[in-house]
């Protein structure tokens, strides 16, 4: 079972509604937190924090394994046991996936026009002349964008992994270095995103995905997909 979790918000939380929700998270957490100097930046963290606590109630887990959080070598962050998590946030939206079935990640991004040319050494030329003939350029370049991003995600070694490198099949797999991922790509209720999951394990691992509400508590509903 993959579980996802994902939020939008438009406008800053109350003071007190956010020190409500920030008291919530443990204070390592809060400290990091606290650094951002955009409100639009730690309300990003807050909430991937949040989601994450939500979902890791669903595997019977509190809140205070996150005193735990550990990071890579390439600033990922984990736990250790069975439970893998990733976050991701762009814009406006904040999205959290955790699993018991292997590594995942997420890649979600807002799409807003872009230079392409800026990106031709992270594409194959295949790949490139698919964007540009793409009837919408923009939408079809964080397509492939948010596929790539997810598994170097997924992966754990960040953008040492070559983006260029990674090979596509057309069947919803992709692999690199000798490594299988399957993708989904994820339908959210927000036309200005693109959002895709790399995880391996079976092409078919079922998935419960979940819209919530920050405001002054935390509402949620299910999603169909």
């Amino acid at each position: 079972m993959i579980n996802m979790l994902f939020t939008f918000f438009d406008q800053q939380l109350d003071r007190a509604d956010f020190g409500n929700h920030l008291d919530s998270v443990p204070q390592a957490l809060r400290e990091r937190i606290g650094k951002f100097r955009r409100w639009q930046d730690a309300h990003c963290s807050l909430f991937g924090k949040l989601l994450l606590i939500e979902g890791l109630k669903k595997y019977g887990i509190s809140r205070g394994i996150l005193n735990e959080i550990q990071y890579t070598k390439y600033n990922r962050p984990f736990l250790t046991g069975e439970i893998d998590f990733n976050i991701s946030h762009s814009g406006k939206a904040v999205v959290c996936v955790i699993t018991q079935n292997g590594d995942i990640g997420v890649d979600i991004e807002e799409i807003n026009p872009i230079k392409l040319e800026y990106f031709t050494r992270q594409f194959t030329e295949r790949e490139l002349a698919i964007i540009r003939n793409a009837k919408d350029n923009d939408r079809e370049f964080y397509r492939w964008w948010t596929r790539k991003e997810a598994i170097i995600k997924a992966d754990g070694m960040g953008l040492s992994l070559p983006l260029k490198k990674i090979r596509f099949d057309g069947s919803g797999q992709a692999e690199i270095n000798n490594r299988t991922w399957q993708m989904r790509e994820i339908a959210l209720p927000h036309e200005k995103y693109c959002c895709h999951l790399a995880f391996d394990g079976k092409a078919d691992t079922p998935m419960s995905i979940e819209q919530y509400y920050i405001g002054a508590k935390l509402t949620s509903q299910k999603l169909n997909q």
